[in-house]
């Protein structure tokens, strides 16, 4: 795929980011998302897969996880409705899907996590926050954005590398599934990028 074509494609991707972000508990369809994009369903898939390494229904299963795993953390609501909040069917299937992605159903994750509404404790860090796109990233940055040097404190770090934008997302949510059902994603927890150029 030539550079043109491929930032054309892009641009049309992101429009479909955006849609899935205000639509996350409507029925996503192939069809549906492939009009947002100006493509064929058939196009549509081979395109989507190709920028994202993801199919479009791992894409929306991942993002309806995430959003619902960061509602279980900040928000006092019962499992039956965040299941339906983010657009899964009934309290089983969104238990399948959320125990696929965590390897924990959402109420253990919750059990989990018991702490979080303490008055002495912080907010858990709000996972769906390190999951934005680079591109989103950028656009923060020079808004808001100004550069500081500080030495940080020693810490212990559990990473995953990853080369390119594209693969900013899904190394995240690498860490996070490991992180999770060991516990380590609490009050304390810290999310840190490390930018290196080639």
């Amino acid at each position: 795929m030539d550079k043109k074509n491929f930032t054309d494609y892009k641009n049309r991707i992101n429009l479909v980011f955006q849609f899935i972000e205000e639509n996350i508990d409507q029925d996503l369809t192939l069809k549906t998302i492939a009009r947002i994009a100006h493509f064929s369903p058939f196009h549509f898939h081979r395109i989507f897969k190709y920028i994202t390494n993801e199919t479009l229904n791992e894409y929306v299963t991942r993002q309806r996880i995430e959003k619902s795993a960061s509602d279980l953390l900040h928000q006092s609501i019962p499992i039956s409705q965040v299941s339906l909040k983010y657009g899964f069917k009934d309290s089983s299937s969104y238990t399948r899907a959320f125990k696929k992605y965590f390897q924990i159903s959402p109420s253990a994750f919750k059990i989990q996590n018991a702490n979080r509404f303490s008055k002495n404790s912080q907010v858990a860090p709000d996972q769906s926050a390190y999951l934005c796109t680079i591109n989103n990233l950028k656009k923060w940055i020079k808004m808001n954005g100004s550069i500081e040097v500080k030495e940080m404190p020693r810490m212990n770090l559990a990473y995953v590398s990853f080369i390119g934008e594209q693969q900013s997302a899904s190394s995240y949510q690498k860490i996070i599934k490991w992180a999770t059902p060991r516990g380590l994603m609490n009050a304390k927890s810290k999310m840190i990028t490390i930018y290196r150029s080639i």
